[in-house]
């Protein structure tokens, strides 16, 4: 995950296309957030599951209605707990179960990281249904 972090902090200034398609590659949700917590990028499965569009951008993630998710509370759930969280929402489609990961973007500081954030968000339901 450190590496990919690197890697995409690598290409921040590269061709927007390859950036899409990198962050397109990627079977989790997957946002990008300065550290003020504005929405930076995000790929096509956030975008689907959080309900982001293009407009979002440079949005505070406390601004963003992304159905019940609230990803706000969540990031700052995760980041107080090591960086990680798992969490349950319901939806139309019934409970599902979801594991939050964050990574620095950058050097980081002992009170903020200097880029950014990358936020992984992977769909647990069926792990946590094979559990019960």
């Amino acid at each position: 995950l450190r590496v990919w972090a690197r890697f995409y902090e690598g290409c921040r200034d590269s061709d927007p296309v390859a950036q899409a398609n990198l962050m397109d590659s990627i079977d989790e949700a997957v946002i990008a957030i300065t550290p003020e917590d504005r929405l930076v990028e995000s790929n096509r499965r956030a975008k689907a599951l959080l309900g982001l569009d293009d407009g979002d951008r440079g949005t505070r993630l406390e601004r963003i209605d992304t159905g019940g998710f609230e990803l706000e509370e969540r990031v700052r759930e995760a980041a107080e707990n090591g960086g990680k969280t798992t969490f349950e929402t319901e939806s139309n489609g019934g409970r599902r179960h979801f594991s939050m990961r964050l990574t620095p973007i950058g050097e980081r500081s002992e009170t903020v990281d200097r880029f950014g954030r990358l936020v992984l968000i992977g769909d647990i339901t069926d792990h946590k249904t094979r559990e019960t």
